[in-house]
C-alpha cells in the first residue's frame, strides 16, 4: 500500500474533519470515524481535488474503508493498475 498516498488521505481527514489519524487502520470504516453521509461526500470531493481525479459514482459507492479509499485512488493516479483489475 502506498504510504505517501495514505499519509495524504490522513492529512485531509485530520485537517478538514479533525479525525485523530493515530486511530486510522486500513480496514477502519469511514463511518466509524464519525463522518456523516454528507461529510463522506465532501471527503470524496476533497480527495478528487487533492489527487486531480474524478471518481465515478460506481467507485464512490465502493469506498467504505480506508483500504478501499487508498486502493481506488491509487487506481486513478496509476491507470496501469486500473487496467489490470478491471
Amino acid at each position: 500500500m502506498n504510504s505517501t498516498l495514505k499519509d495524504r488521505c490522513a492529512s485531509i481527514l485530520r485537517d478538514h474533519f479533525l479525525v485523530d489519524t493515530r486511530i486510522l487502520r486500513n480496514g477502519k470504516y469511514l463511518e466509524d470515524l464519525g463522518l456523516t453521509s454528507p461529510e463522506k461526500k465532501e471527503l470524496l470531493n476533497l480527495f478528487e481535488d487533492e489527487f486531480k481525479i474524478e471518481l465515478s459514482e460506481k467507485d464512490e459507492r465502493k469506498i467504505r474503508t480506508i483500504r478501499d479509499t487508498i486502493f481506488i485512488i491509487n487506481q486513478y493516479i496509476n491507470p496501469d493498475l486500473r487496467m489490470k483489475t478491471t
